[in-house]
């Protein structure tokens, strides 16, 4: 069944207020934290194309699930999702802080400077917790965007913003006087602003866009085999493989999966790939390095003969450690979190929902 089928429209697109569960996107989820940990995991560089749209896809969903018809309703969103994303990045930092940094560095912030930086790009306490702090800046830049009324410009700078990030990043090569650095492509300007815009864009224009793409499968089937041959150019021609996140084709793969997600909302319903998705896929982004960094202490050989079996293990072990924290935190807490450790995003789509979408 399509999206059509079940939903009404008004001028062609997807209200906000139309209660429909996005079982596939659930699904989605699960997979995006699933490529994420397969990203930490190896360096296989024929692997970029599809693992590599893991980051762009949780941008793009929070987007448009931020998205509201009516501006007022977009600001209050917004306002609240940041709220909630500050605590979740806040537990987060403290989370890596206790485990790594107070048996060894307790003041891992020698200066001001260093202070600032981490405020900024997020990865001191933990590298992989930037999504989390460009996710927030995002934000704060959407809301003053509101509240001035020039969000559509701010839209307008996505391409630019996108181009900006490949020659900071990937296509960096080109431009040897540029610093080899991944901060400089791994942002809110070059990745959470494009993405979380392209998202709520996709959200309003979701049946225009459905006509035009009329066949999502096929679409991101061939954004897959211009991804494949984008990276076997980079390869081939010696840029940095290792710096960027994403290169050309990343982005409109992720986009693409999206609408394959939207066409389609009830692949995957009540299965256990959307009950993972649905319930554990922000706690797996968060949590699965620590349980990533137990194998450091394994012997190589076990190690190599883990190989590709790695991704799937910690996935795994990352979910049983969530469940524990979640029975430690309500027996110590005497909360109830009603499912995830922290709150996951919302599969319902209606004008006045008060969970937020965060990966």
């Amino acid at each position: 069944m399509t999206l059509s089928q079940v939903t009404t429209e008004e001028n062609g697109n997807l209200k906000s207020n139309e209660k429909l569960r996005f079982s596939s996107i659930n699904c989605l989820k699960a997979l995006g934290a699933f490529f994420i940990i397969c990203i930490h995991c190896f360096d296989l560089w024929y692997l970029f194309p599809i693992i590599r749209t893991a980051v762009p896809f949780f941008f793009i969903i929070s987007g448009f699930f931020l998205y509201r018809d009516n501006p007022k309703d977009a600001l209050d969103k917004c306002i609240a999702t940041l709220k909630k994303i500050f605590w979740i990045t806040l537990y987060a930092n403290l989370f890596y802080y206790v485990c790594y940094y107070i048996p060894s560095d307790p003041v891992p912030f020698k200066n001001l400077e260093s202070l600032i930086k981490y405020i900024i790009i997020g990865n001191k306490l933990g590298f992989h917790l930037w999504y989390l702090n460009a996710y927030i800046e995002a934000l704060i830049v959407i809301i003053i965007a509101l509240r001035l009324r020039v969000l559509g410009y701010l839209w307008f700078s996505i391409p630019f913003l996108i181009i900006l990030g490949l020659i900071l990043g990937k296509y960096a090569f080109l431009f040897p006087q540029l610093p080899n650095t991944t901060i400089l492509s791994r942002n809110f300007i070059t990745m959470g602003i494009p993405c979380v815009g392209i998202g709520w864009l996709i959200r309003k224009y979701s049946s225009q866009l459905l006509k035009i793409f009329s066949y999502p499968i096929l679409l991101t089937i061939i954004i897959l085999i211009l991804s494949e041959c984008e990276i076997v150019l980079l390869k081939f021609t010696g840029s940095r493989l290792l710096s960027g996140d994403y290169i050309i084709t990343t982005i409109p793969l992720a986009a693409s999966m999206v609408l394959i997600a939207v066409k389609y909302p009830f692949v995957g319903k009540n299965s256990l790939i959307e009950f993972v998705g649905k319930k554990y896929s922000t706690d797996i982004y968060i949590f699965h390095i620590f349980i990533l960094n137990l194998f450091a202490y394994l012997n190589a050989k076990i190690l190599n003969l883990l190989s590709f079996t790695l991704p799937f293990i910690v996935f795994v072990l990352t979910i049983l450690f969530i469940i524990l924290l979640q029975k430690i935190s309500t027996k110590f807490l005497k909360g109830d979190h009603g499912g995830s450790y922290t709150k996951l995003p919302d599969e319902n789509v209606h004008e006045h929902c008060e969970k937020h979408v965060s990966e």
